[in-house]
């Protein structure tokens, strides 16, 4: 016999009666309990930071674990070109956060993530997208005239990676007042799209 109309994480006992012409028996025992699960719902807020050649994702824990604790998330990851999603290999753990290691730099990839229960797995988080890449590389070529109040120079920027960068600079000036010299430290940012 199957019975149906029942709720997802409730748990049920049951109990069977006989019923012949003369009418019903007493009920059997009760069986042992029974708890419906489903499949957890998907993690939430799925955030990723690029850190160098990696990615760090974080999210946070489905809003219902389908009535049976998440024993783990499944990470996958695939081109934002498009492609076949490929699981992370990260072991089975309930860690919130993970670094992804092995990607190419300058190429974009898109990431999601999937709770698992003793069901099954969930249906997949929303979707970011990131691009690995390492920090901007930035070297001074050639000062110009150093006699002169005002200095210019040649600055070589390489970018890996990123479309949206600034770049943090600082440098020091050095001025005379009376027989005191003076010497302090200024910052610049520059804002490169």
């Amino acid at each position: 016999m199957i019975v149906t109309g029942l709720t997802n994480g409730s748990t049920y006992t049951f109990t069977v009666i006989a019923e012949n012409a003369v009418g019903p028996s007493l009920p059997s025992a009760h069986s042992n309990d029974v708890t419906l699960y489903t499949e957890p719902t998907e993690p939430i807020n799925l955030a990723v930071t690029v850190l160098g050649s990696s990615v760090s994702l974080s999210w946070s824990a489905p809003i219902s674990n389908g009535g049976s604790a998440v024993t783990d998330y499944v990470i996958e990851y695939q081109l934002t070109t498009g492609g076949t999603w490929a699981i992370f290999a990260d072991g089975t753990n309930t860690d919130t956060t993970a670094t992804i290691i092995g990607l190419s730099n300058g190429t974009s990839y898109d990431f999601r993530v999937k709770a698992v229960n003793i069901i099954g797995p969930s249906i997949p988080s929303l979707v970011v997208t990131a691009t690995p890449g390492e920090p901007a590389h930035v070297s001074v070529e050639s000062f110009s005239d150093l006699t002169v109040s005002s200095i210019s120079t040649q600055i070589h920027i390489k970018n890996e990676g990123h479309i949206e960068y600034e770049y943090h600079y600082t440098y020091c000036v050095t001025e005379k007042v009376g027989q005191v010299l003076l010497s302090y430290n200024k910052v610049g940012i520059i804002l490169k799209q």
